[in-house]
């Protein structure tokens, strides 16, 4: 879960059920659940205004998606599971780890 504070706070959730879903600070649910289609891992919003979010997972991809839970690309692609993602406030940076193991 993570919250975008500039346009009247907004929550995006990801699950276990492989969906994203986006609510107002009173419970409500704001459009419909969208489809990942891998298990998401960790999810932050991104650019300087968070229009953006990067969501990574089972997929082995850090992905971007817009404010409306339509995917615009693929950040960065790994060899296992991609369990964080952060970005750098007023920095137009993602990092994100994975575990390897030898």
């Amino acid at each position: 879960m993570r919250f975008r504070n500039d346009h009247g706070e907004i929550l995006a959730v990801v699950d276990w059920n492989q969906k994203l879903s986006f609510y107002q600070l009173c419970g409500r649910q704001t459009g419909k659940d969208y489809l990942l289609g891998y298990d998401p891992c960790n999810i932050t919003w991104f650019g300087n205004k968070y229009e953006s979010l990067a969501i990574c997972g089972s997929n082995k991809m850090c992905q971007l998606y817009n404010n409306e839970g339509v995917r615009l690309a693929c950040i960065n692609k790994q060899q296992s599971w991609i369990w964080c993602c952060c970005t750098r406030n007023g920095y137009n940076q993602i990092v994100s780890n994975y575990l390897f193991f030898i």
